[in-house]
């Protein structure tokens, strides 16, 4: 019987691993995005930065169009930020979950601990 429990500890064990693994790959992809999205929000500051360094007389027509690329920079920059913090947000998310499975990993590997002490104790009895 201890050894049926242990087995089911032992399985626990792999699936608890697997998903550290899985919210580690999670992790990872998550950073990805948010190095992408962090150097796309550069790329639109230059964008920025030399959209509103026009100098000298500028035509109506061209004031309306210098300050409508501007607006769709600055929109652009608020959506990019938004994304972040939901990037941010799962993030967190992810590392409480990281935690609790940890947490949980190392219980299990307590609780296979005691049980393999158990089977030995067992076994010296059943052979003195």
């Amino acid at each position: 019987m201890l050894n049926q429990l242990l087995y089911v500890k032992r399985r626990r064990e792999q699936g608890m691993r697997s998903a550290l693994t899985m919210i580690a790959r999670q992790e990872a992809a998550l950073e990805e995005e948010e190095a992408r999205l962090v150097q796309e929000r550069l790329q639109l500051w230059e964008e920025w930065n030399s959209g509103s360094a026009a100098q000298g007389v500028v035509t109506q027509t061209q004031f309306q169009t210098i300050k409508g690329e501007l607006a769709m920079c600055y929109q652009r920059d608020r959506v990019i930020g938004d994304r972040i913090e939901a990037l941010h947000a799962e993030a967190g998310r992810l590392k409480v979950a990281k935690a609790e499975q940890l947490s949980l990993l190392r219980k299990n590997l307590l609780e296979q601990e005691k049980l393999l002490y158990l089977l030995e104790q067992s076994d010296e009895h059943i052979s003195s």
